[in-house]
């Protein structure tokens, strides 16, 4: 028997898979790992952030998170580096109350991130500046991964975040909660047409 060279892989998704991250599910249950010789094991993390400073602390090998988190270890002098892009664009609709019927009603309003500096705060950043509103006329929360950031949008302890499409869905159909989806993957993709992605990252130096 080949032995498998092992991988510890921290996931920036959390402990769930969505849409945005099919390419690593995908590889995960149809075996493409071991097809490589790779034996792959998850930590999952709560966001990209999360994920990347736990491979420069050698408690995993790879991450998997957004593009921007690498970007900024890197431009602190971190000896970071990409080995693959993931996605071309997030698959995730913009979640707000119900009373929230229009962008320019963002003004103010409290957003859920997974936390600053991560893909969800990158692409939130983006739509904010693509509608002319201020970043501070936002009230930016670090709440966590989707389940966290969710539960936060039922509680209507939060007005807004962006949620993965089949999650967004699901929301939607449930009559039970005051939520609905103000801008879905189709607007934000026309209002952010090139957006932050998914991205598998590791170091520089050699272990």
């Amino acid at each position: 028997m080949v032995r498998k060279l092992p991988i510890r892989l921290a996931a920036g998704s959390g402990p769930t898979f969505g849409v945005d991250d099919l390419a690593c599910a995908a590889a995960t249950h149809l075996g493409c790992w071991e097809d490589e010789g790779l034996d792959v094991t998850w930590t999952p993390v709560p966001g990209g952030v999360a994920a990347m400073q736990a491979v420069l602390e050698n408690s995993v090998d790879v991450s998997y998170g957004g593009l921007g988190p690498v970007l900024r270890f890197r431009s602190d002098g971190e000896p970071v580096r990409i080995i693959v892009s993931m996605a071309r664009a997030l698959a995730q609709n913009l979640v707000t109350q119900k009373r929230l019927t229009s962008t320019d009603q963002l003004r103010g309003a409290s957003w859920a991130l997974d936390g600053f500096g991560a893909l969800s705060h990158h692409m939130a950043r983006l739509v904010v500046r693509a509608l002319k509103i201020s970043e501070d006329e936002i009230d930016w929360q670090s709440v966590g991964p989707p389940p966290e950031r969710i539960e936060r949008l039922l509680n209507d302890s939060i007005d807004v975040s962006l949620i993965r499409v089949e999650e967004a869905t699901s929301l939607n159909s449930d009559q039970n909660n005051n939520l609905h989806t103000l801008m879905g993957f189709s607007e934000l993709k026309d209002l952010v047409p090139i957006q932050p992605h998914g991205v598998l990252a590791t170091t520089e130096i050699v272990r």
